[in-house]
């Protein structure tokens, strides 16, 4: 499966452009990615780390993904990165509903891609057991020139609300001692 994250900054503020965007992505995005064996896994409004003009949309592709939001006029500007999973996702996994999901981008050297992989699917068990919390996916990006030697990694988690959130941010017990 490929991927692609769109981050896409509306126009305006304005409360009709953010449902005439929410529209044409249930209507036209959906049926052009549809065409191209693509999906529509997230739309993503703002809440931790986004302004309320931007939004985020995460494309899973069957082939080679397609841009499907070029043509629309509500966009003032946007970013797409090409995207693989890592540990997470499966192809068949799909993001609960309801909650809150966290978009976190880490820049790594290349070598260390496999440690951080590693790394992150032990560390998912005790954390997913301890908080109401879903890891969606660990996505590597397609290099792009501006990233240097570096790759990026993006981390989608669910949580089950802010109090979740905010309580995963605390240290436990255990690493206080």
């Amino acid at each position: 499966m490929l991927y692609t994250y769109h981050f896409v900054a509306l126009k305006d503020g304005s409360a009709e452009t953010a449902a005439a965007f929410t529209t044409y992505t249930a209507g036209v995005a959906r049926a052009e990615a549809r065409k191209d064996s693509g999906e529509i896994w997230g739309l993503f409004l703002p809440q931790l780390g986004f302004a309320s003009h931007e939004r985020a949309l995460l494309f899973r592709w069957q082939s080679t993904p397609h841009d499907v939001l070029s043509a629309c006029p509500l966009i003032g500007s946007s970013s797409v990165d090409r995207l693989s999973a890592t540990a997470r996702p499966a192809d068949t996994d799909q993001i609960k509903p309801g909650g809150i999901i966290v978009h976190r981008w880490f820049t790594i050297a290349p070598a260390d891609k496999d440690e951080v992989v590693a790394l992150s699917k032990a560390a998912w068990v005790e954390f997913e057991n301890d908080f109401e919390t879903q890891i969606f996916g660990l996505f590597a990006a397609e290099p792009k020139a501006e990233d240097g030697a570096s790759i990026r990694i993006l981390l989608v988690t669910r949580y089950g609300g802010h109090a979740d959130w905010e309580m995963s941010r605390r240290p436990s017990v255990a690493s206080a001692a």
